[in-house]
């Protein structure tokens, strides 16, 4: 919930940023973040996977995540083999503005020695 209550925040400032006349085109911006979370709950690396093509968007997006620090422990059975969770999250200025429906988890594949 802190999450989304931070991000309806910077969603009002990116509209009054760039007002009604740009509505329609900026409900369709959304940046795509890779969230690593260690299996204490530290959210670790925050990085953008899809630019929202809005410098500010996107810093904010990965700021808002930072900021949590923490989240609940994740469960062991979802946990990848370097023990993170790395969740893919999409965050818009449109309707589903940072949903669930917009995470996946992913795992890294393993780097070749």
């Amino acid at each position: 919930s802190k999450i989304h209550d931070e991000w309806w925040k910077i969603v009002q400032l990116i509209d009054r940023k760039r007002g009604d006349r740009e509505t329609s085109i900026s409900d369709s911006m959304a940046t795509t973040l890779e969230i690593r979370v260690l299996s204490d709950g530290t959210v670790d690396k925050v990085g953008v996977v899809r630019t929202s093509g809005d410098t500010f968007m996107d810093a904010e997006a990965i700021r808002v995540n930072y900021a949590v620090k923490k989240a609940p422990a994740p469960s062991s059975k979802i946990l990848c083999d370097d023990g993170s969770v790395y969740l893919h999250w999409q965050f818009s200025r449109g309707p589903a503005r940072c949903s669930t429906q917009g995470a996946s988890l992913h795992c890294p594949k393993p780097k070749k020695k």
